[in-house]
């Protein structure tokens, strides 16, 4: 970054903003799936517990194919897309109930957990340089951290009033979607 350009500018505020959806986005996926699948699906803690599986090979591989995608496409196109293809992911489970379904949006999922910190790490890298990056990195993972757990509190809150998990995947969805916009 050049010593006269400002470090907080639109590009790095809206970078933190897709961060922060992301953060409250995969909530579903993370804090509530298992539950999901065992209790309101009523499909059992195997079948949960194997899907749960998947996510985790999904987070194992994750950070590799970010790496990939951001060689490919450079840090923007990486990022628009993770989010756009994460976003399918979480909402996939209100439309495709199935086992695929359930495998491709836990693997999807658990691969943009981890993938995604590496993406926006390095296109915040990209943005600030490498002098800023630490500092900013804080920020952001601090950011993030608030955000995750916000969302953990009020998905809770939402499902102990309606008793349904579905509107907390429509949730995580539309947080993606807006993060990706």
């Amino acid at each position: 970054i050049e010593p006269d350009r400002p470090l907080w500018r639109a590009a790095v505020i809206l970078l933190f903003f897709a961060y922060t959806c992301d953060a409250f986005g995969f909530v579903p996926h993370t804090v509530f799936w298992v539950d999901y699948l065992d209790r309101e699906l009523h499909l059992g803690a195997s079948y949960a517990s194997m899907q749960w599986a998947f996510f985790g090979l999904g987070a194992t591989l994750g950070p590799l194919c970010a790496a990939n995608c951001a060689a490919r496409w450079g840090w923007w196109g990486a990022t628009t897309g993770a989010y756009a293809i994460k976003a399918i992911a979480i909402g996939l489970p209100l439309l495709w109930g199935g086992f695929a379904g359930h495998a491709i949006s836990g693997f999807v999922v658990g691969a943009l957990s981890p993938g995604m910190a590496a993406i926006i790490s390095g296109y915040l890298m990209q943005l600030v340089g490498p002098d800023q990056h630490k500092k900013m990195w804080g920020y952001a993972t601090a950011a993030f951290a608030l955000l995750q757990a916000t969302a953990g509190y009020l998905m809770a809150i939402i499902y102990a009033q309606t008793g349904s998990y579905r509107s907390l995947f429509g949730l995580g969805f539309t947080a993606l979607v807006l993060g990706g916009a």
